[in-house]
């Protein structure tokens, strides 16, 4: 997995603030400033890695629109290659259910 300062960087943006986790939304939050993209050998996979999770977590709100709490699924749990598919949670408390 990568940091989020890494993902950040390879979209051309540089932490000012610590992160801060934020339970409500469950997100991290943090001051950023614009900088150059990220140039070297990874930046592009990174960048494509994360445009893949955002339309997989696009397409599965519009089809759950309740879905929340995105898990990846790995090949063999190997962190080296990008996520196969994503799980997550649909509907609200003692009637959630998974899907992916």
């Amino acid at each position: 997995m990568h940091d989020t300062a890494d993902v950040l960087a390879a979209f051309g943006w540089r932490l000012v603030t610590e992160l801060e986790y934020v339970a409500g939304p469950n997100e991290e939050r943090a001051e950023v400033t614009p900088c150059e993209p990220a140039d070297h050998g990874g930046a592009e996979a990174l960048r494509n890695t994360v445009r893949r999770e955002i339309r997989a977590r696009a397409l599965a709100r519009l089809a759950h629109p309740t879905a929340a709490h995105f898990h990846p699924v790995l090949l063999n749990g190997d962190h080296s290659v990008g996520p196969v598919g994503w799980t997550f949670l649909s509907g609200w408390a003692t009637t959630a259910s998974t899907g992916g």
